[in-house]
């Protein structure tokens, strides 16, 4: 697996979620509410892009090499 620069990552992201909450300034009820959703939506992906994959994939891999299969990465 290939190191992501976490910079680039989280520049990324901000960018696509300020790019979608510009629909929060629009008359429409339904696609004011999207643009709220789908930024937070970007954001919640940052997050866990961030906190939870690294820590997941290490686990499962060295949980594969302790049962005989192949890592997951590498």
């Amino acid at each position: 697996m290939r190191q992501c620069n976490p910079i680039a990552l989280t520049a990324i992201n901000f960018v696509l979620a300020c790019g979608l909450i510009v629909t929060v300034f629009s008359d429409l009820p339904s696609l004011r509410l999207f643009g709220w959703l789908s930024a937070f939506a970007m954001l919640a992906a940052l997050a866990a892009d961030l906190l939870i994959l690294r820590p997941t994939v290490t686990f499962l891999s060295r949980l594969a090499r302790r049962i005989g299969g192949k890592p997951f990465y590498r």
